[in-house]
């Protein structure tokens, strides 16, 4: 995960509706530039959660944070 997936997308916008197809329907930034973004580990997490059936925390716990 680099955080540069270059989304013009931000979660501050209303999130009443999907975060993850809202985002993944956001056009892409015309500028190459970096740009940092929360946006990029938001939809990692939701990755790992769909594709594990598992709660993050669950999910991180024994892999992450029992370890660390």
């Amino acid at each position: 995960m680099t955080i540069q997936s270059n989304k013009e997308f931000s979660f501050l916008q209303d999130m009443t509706g999907n975060y993850a197809e809202m985002f993944m329907k956001a056009p892409f930034r015309k500028d190459k530039g970096f740009l940092y973004s929360n946006n990029d580990a938001h939809m990692v997490a939701a990755l790992i959660q769909k594709c594990s059936g598992m709660n993050l925390v669950d999910y991180l716990t024994p892999r992450l944070f029992e370890p660390l």
